[in-house]
């Protein structure tokens, strides 16, 4: 079952992330961020997991540089994903081929571990190149990942001798004002060092935007300082547009990158990338639900009747698992419309089969006398929604 299918044509690339459009915009960064398949050429752990198998191929063209890459993954479990992939570098008299795997592990809702294994072939040579990632989550908007790279290099002069580079990576991701923005705009914070150094290394920033109903218009940018003897940075940014077309989604994105060396050589990059995302399996087929209570008037102020209602809940899905739930209990209009959320029952997986409620707000405050609508949202693993019908009760 393909999830996915990404065709990317890019006339200049940055090699160490092939052509990936995140990691162009924010010149690599992004490490608390990066999930799917990007994580392949980011922080292994963001590989997370995969509701469904998931295949991406590309090929990039820069004049006589050609690279080529197919990533494909796979959820193993519940909590595990798999990934594979292959890139291929040709220039004239020089051909470079890597083998990618990678293993990710969320053993908790808010940890995730992930593996990378490279193998870079050319000119008979064999070298190595191995991620270790992590990321936590805390709340949800705000994340912290850490990538360590160790590449081993095969190099024959008289004799062989393996040279270790060891790479540390750390990055920082913020929601400011998520309650507000919806997952709409987001900060992070990277610092890389070749040796597990703060005096040396760089230190970069970068920000998200996401704009329009569907969020189909994303925005990005972020800066950088090497803490060399030189002092150079760069600085890259990025706009992203995409929409859904008969449930296959289109895309187009451009990135551009900076670098402001010592020596006064500007050097710009750019990033020129469309895709097509085709998905024929993909569960578009929302959760069956639905909701009663056991009775519409609720009677706060007489002591004789029960001081309580019992909402009753169901939720089936024979295609994916049910992500989340939401029983909302909201205040009323003159046009017995819901506005205000007067309280709310959330969680993970399947909700329960009985909610019981004593007429209190979400601050433990007792309710007026009035019409008030209830309803339950559910999402699946694939973030269907269904939503039951508003119907109302009564409390007196």
């Amino acid at each position: 079952m393909i999830k996915w299918i990404v065709l990317t044509l890019t006339p200049i690339l940055w090699a160490e992330y092939f052509g990936s459009y995140q990691s162009a915009a924010w010149n690599g960064g992004g490490r608390a961020v990066s999930q799917g398949l990007a994580a392949m050429s980011g922080n292994p752990a963001g590989l997370s997991l995969f509701s469904s198998p998931a295949l991406e191929t590309g090929v990039h063209i820069l004049e006589d540089f050609t690279s080529t890459y197919t990533l494909g993954g796979l959820p193993v479990g519940n909590r595990s994903s798999f990934a594979l992939g292959i890139n291929g570098f040709e220039v004239p008299d020089f051909y470079r081929k890597d083998f990618k795997a990678a293993l990710a592990l969320k053993p908790f809702e808010q940890m995730a571990f992930g593996i990378l294994a490279i193998g870079q072939h050319a000119d008979n040579e064999l070298n190595m190149d191995f991620h270790v990632g992590l990321k936590f989550t805390w709340r949800p908007w705000v994340s912290w990942g850490l990538d360590l790279r160790n590449l081993v290099e095969n190099r024959e002069s008289s004799i062989y001798e393996l040279n270790t580079q060891r790479t540390f990576g750390t990055g920082f991701w913020y929601l400011p004002f998520y309650s507000v923005l919806h997952d709409r705009f987001g900060i992070y914070l990277d610092w890389q060092n070749n040796k597990i150094n703060p005096r040396d290394g760089s230190l970069q920033s970068g920000l998200e935007l996401k704009l329009g109903p569907r969020k189909n218009l994303q925005m990005h940018a972020s800066a950088e300082i090497q803490n060399n003897v030189n002092k150079d940075y760069s600085l890259s940014g990025g706009v992203k547009i995409q929409e859904k077309f008969f449930d296959h989604l289109v895309g187009f994105s451009y990135a551009a990158n900076q670098l402001y060396s010592s020596n006064l050589n500007k050097n710009m990059n750019h990033h020129i990338a469309v895709y097509l995302r085709i998905d024929p399996f993909r569960d578009i087929v929302p959760p069956e639900v639905s909701l009663s209570l056991d009775r519409a008037l609720l009677e706060l102020n007489n002591p004789d009747a029960p001081q309580v209602i019992h909402f009753y809940l169901k939720a089936e899905d024979d295609r994916n698992k049910i992500y989340s739930w939401h029983l909302v209990i909201s205040s009323v209009d003159e046009k017995w419309k819901a506005t205000e959320v007067v309280k709310s029952f959330n969680g993970k997986g399947l909700p329960p089969k009985v909610i019981q409620w004593g007429g209190k707000t979400t601050a433990r405050q007792k309710l007026n006398s009035g019409f008030y609508s209830f309803r339950l949202l559910v999402y699946d693993q694939e973030k269907n929604l269904s939503a039951s019908k508003w119907q109302m009760f009564e409390i007196r």
